[in-house]
């Protein structure tokens, strides 16, 4: 509803004006005396209509924000690597490959991070995720089908550069923090019936390794380390279970990562 005291200043827009007599032909009711004014607008690709909003001609994607092509120019390489360990802990689950240990894959992308002053070691950061498989309950009536996710996974290296010059190796150690979970858990009984199981924790653990600077071999690299990992509180899908059946799952061990780093600039 518009008051036909004041000036309509819109540009593209059809007025009209509604007294008394207009009344029968529309859905609500003007009181008696008064008048009322209609508009309504039609789109129109003609600027002279739209002086003040011009169609558009940045139809290509926008820029990302400053701070995230900041944060982008300090990525200098791409990890993807294979990873096998052993579980410290075989109270309630144990590795089956090899019949001992379990296996995996994870990526991760690294970032340069300021050198600290008076010290010649470079210093990166890691942001990826990585999973492994292959553990199975202790317990026999517990059938448990199961792999684990980390994600993210947060770790700080510092390279120790001018070790020996122009050494092919380059020793690298390292702090890794990230959140992991149990992922598609499902637990079967014996009679066939099907559990959902749950549950995350933190993961903290330290690494150390060798990176291959050398013809061929450059990106190449090996690392051992251990992860603390461990699931204090199972949630299963049911209210009761068999009294054999774990409540808690420790799957803390010593992994070995096998990968290729692929640089982007140095």
């Amino acid at each position: 509803m518009y008051d036909s005291n004041i000036p309509l200043m819109r540009q593209g827009c059809v007025t009209d004006t509604m007294d008394e007599s207009s009344k029968t032909e529309a859905e609500f009711r003007v009181p008696s005396g008064r008048r009322l004014t209609l508009f309504y607008c039609h789109a129109s690709t003609d600027p002279s209509l739209h002086p003040r909003y011009p169609p558009r001609t940045d139809v290509g994607a926008r820029p990302a924000p400053r701070r995230f092509r900041g944060l982008f120019e300090q990525v200098n390489s791409i990890v993807f690597y294979t990873q096998v360990g052993a579980l410290s802990d075989n109270t309630a689950v144990e590795g089956t490959i090899a019949d001992f240990g379990v296996i995996g894959l994870g990526t991760e992308v690294l970032l340069s991070l300021p050198q600290v002053a008076g010290s010649s070691s470079e210093f990166e950061l890691g942001l990826g995720t990585n999973f492994f498989r292959g553990f199975a309950a202790v317990e026999p009536t517990l059938d448990l089908r199961a792999s684990i996710r980390t994600l993210p996974q947060i770790s700080v290296y510092t390279i120790f550069v001018g070790l020996a010059e122009n050494s092919p190796i380059q020793p690298y150690a390292g702090v890794t923090f990230g959140f992991a979970e149990l992922w598609n858990a499902r637990g079967y009984d014996r009679e066939g019936n099907v559990f959902e199981l749950t549950a995350d924790t933190y993961e903290i653990g330290a690494t150390g390794g060798l990176y291959m600077d050398w013809a061929a071999l450059k990106g190449l690299y090996v690392e051992v380390g251990y992860r603390v990992r461990n699931f204090e509180s199972l949630n299963w899908s049911t209210e009761t279970i068999p009294v054999n059946w774990p409540r808690s799952i420790d799957t803390s061990g010593w992994i070995v990562n096998v990968g290729w780093q692929f640089r982007i600039r140095d």
